[in-house]
């Protein structure tokens, strides 16, 4: 068992009971953007998310990048408080800004102490509906952006999973990166980030949910001044097709003493029944690999297995060695194990009680709730959702289990970066 979840699930096992699930309320602001509530009075903050929707998904490989910075630079400033100014301001007042891009959505959260709520929805929505597009705060960003891109290229651990991708997402829409790529940003512009901001400041494009300590007439007020005004339209998201199902191994070298292997599968999402026994297996696998390989054998620092959140979704492997074939065999066998062996029931507690506690400890950040209830009610059956995860996880048994596992665990890519020889 892993040391690292020790203290987790011993916190787990004191209070066993699902998590409680707070009084989610739904309202519209006058542009018909829809708004989730979760009031938490016992905590002194409160976040705002807005989700938009579709993600880097409807982009291409060259404007890869093109919506994270867009983001950026529009939080940036507004013309009545333009850059720096916006920021300092943004800061006196202690709000949190932030912006995360994925494949299918991005999330901006506003986290702010609840005396300030109603200044970080203005500045926020200010810069929304009437952003400075500030030319030094878009460089400044575009080159942070680059930098990163730069330091990707020679970090192993991103490496590894460039090299699954280039398989594994070949004519998806996935293959555009969030972040973007070197070539994408040294080409992307001001115009472009403007022209595109155009296109997505439309209601249908945003989902809105608030969390913490509020008073929820006061914050729909703001909200409607400001989120409301945005115009009035819909916003076509483009459909993406299932990963494909491949059973492929790719390899490449780098100049390291160490082996970085990677592995993804098509995995269900959210929508799909066998989502919950299928995280509940990988959780267990995550378990085995790190038992095996690292505490049994010491063949690796760091192993994992896990399900993502995607709308095309995917299952993952990985781990890093200096002896790569040792640790692959003892990957593979365990991956034998845990479809045709049996899973225990002690196991599988561990994992619920493990989910149980993250679940609680998502609930503890508000910034954290706010993005996964956006995640479950764009992806996912509703917020609701997040809270009845733990409940369907408990309900499951080691053969439910196992059969999704066998259904979904196979025909993995797997990209592997070996260690270059010395000449």
């Amino acid at each position: 068992m892993k040391w690292r979840t020790l203290g987790i699930v011993g916190l787990s096992l004191l209070s066993c009971q699902p998590a409680k699930q707070p009084k989610i309320e739904r309202f519209a602001l006058k542009n018909g953007i829809p708004v989730i509530f979760v009031a938490l009075p016992e905590v002194p903050t409160a976040s705002v998310g807005i989700l938009i929707k579709g993600g880097v998904a409807k982009l291409d490989t060259s404007q890869a990048g093109l919506e994270l910075l867009t983001l950026r630079t529009v939080l940036a400033g507004s013309e009545s408080l333009g850059y720096p100014q916006f920021e300092q301001k943004l800061a006196t007042l202690g709000i949190d800004l932030r912006v995360n891009t994925q494949n299918d959505f991005s999330i901006m959260t506003i986290h702010a102490l609840d005396q300030y709520l109603g200044d970080a929805i203005r500045m926020a929505g200010d810069a929304f509906l009437h952003p400075q597009f500030n030319e030094k705060a878009f460089e400044k960003y575009r080159r942070q952006m680059l930098m990163a891109a730069r330091r990707r290229e020679v970090n192993p651990d991103d490496r590894v999973w460039d090299l699954v991708n280039t398989l594994f997402y070949r004519n998806h829409p996935y293959r555009t990166r969030p972040d973007g790529t070197v070539q994408s940003l040294e080409r992307l512009t001001l115009t472009d980030v403007q022209n595109y901001w155009k296109s997505l400041l439309k209601s249908g494009a945003f989902i809105i949910a608030v969390a913490g300590h509020y008073q929820r007439d006061s914050v729909l007020r703001w909200l409607n001044q400001t989120f409301g005004e945005i115009p009035q339209a819909p916003y076509p998201v483009p459909k993406v097709p299932p990963l494909d199902f491949r059973d492929t191994l790719v390899t490449d070298t780098l100049p390291l003493q160490t082996a970085y292997l990677a592995g993804k599968f098509p995995g269900p999402s959210f929508r799909d029944p066998e989502y919950p026994a299928t995280l509940l297996g990988l959780s267990v696998l995550d378990d085995r690999l790190w038992d095996t390989l690292r505490t049994q054998y010491g063949l690796t620092y760091a192993t994992g297995a896990g399900l993502s959140a995607r709308r095309a979704n995917y299952g993952y492997l990985y781990f890093s060695s200096a002896q790569p074939q040792e640790a692959f065999q003892l990957l593979k066998r365990e991956l034998d194990h845990i479809l045709t062996g049996p899973i225990l029931e002690e196991d599988l507690k561990r994992a619920k009680n493990l989910w149980q506690t993250r679940t609680f400890l998502r609930q503890e950040s508000t910034a954290g709730l706010v993005s996964n209830l956006l995640m479950f009610e764009y992806l996912g059956f509703g917020a609701e959702q997040f809270y009845r995860l733990p409940m369907a996880l408990d309900q499951l048994t080691p053969s439910q289990v196992q059969k999704a596992l066998r259904k979904y665990l196979h025909d993995i890519t797997y990209g592997f970066l070996i260690p270059k020889p010395s000449n």
